[in-house]
Formats: C-alpha cells, sequence, structure tokens
C-alpha cells in the first residue's frame, strides 16, 4: 500500500511541477503526510527520540580477518574502469559484506 502512496505522490508532484503551480514539492510532501498520519493513526508523538546504543553489538564485532591475504589483497588492487567512470559509484559497494 505504501509504494501506491509513494507512487501517487510522485504522481501528484509532478503534475503539480507540470502545470508550474508554486510550491509543488512542498504540497506534495503535505498531502503524502496528511495520508500517511490518517492511515496509521495521527501525527508522531514525539519530534525527536535518541537512538539507543547497544554495546553488545560493538563488543562482538570480529576484526580477525582484516588483515588476512583476501581483504589486503582486495585493497591493494586496482580495478581498472573506464575513464568516464564516476568513483563515488563504488561507494555502496563498500558497506556489502562479501
Amino acid at each position: 500500500m505504501k509504494i501506491w502512496l509513494s507512487l501517487g505522490g510522485l504522481a501528484l508532484t509532478g503534475s503539480l511541477l507540470f502545470h508550474q503551480i508554486p510550491g509543488s514539492i512542498l504540497i506534495g510532501i503535505i498531502v503524502v503526510t496528511a495520508i500517511v498520519w490518517g492511515m496509521e493513526g495521527g501525527a508522531p508523538t514525539t519530534l525527536v527520540t535518541l537512538p539507543s546504543f547497544d554495546l553488545s553489538v560493538a563488543t562482538s564485532l570480529d576484526f580477525s580477518n582484516v588483515f588476512s591475504v583476501p581483504m589486503v589483497s582486495a585493497v591493494l588492487v586496482r580495478p581498472s574502469f573506464p575513464p568516464s567512470f564516476p568513483p563515488f559509484l563504488l561507494f555502496p559497494f563498500i558497506f556489502i559484506p562479501f
């Protein structure tokens, strides 16, 4: 349901932009937000909440293979990309566990 709502909001915003209505992006955001609040039972009760830090996750990280041969070779090997390839596209792949 949320996918259809987001696509509807995108269509609404696109339509408002096409017709050059001032504030169309803001109008689209406000309309979709009001619909979501209506579907989920109202506006949020708090504006900001602090994250909970679970120290068991931080103490269970395993760094034993950081300096292994496959990991070091993956860092040192320079892949060959065409000169027009934008390097910022490689940034998300840093976070994929291989």
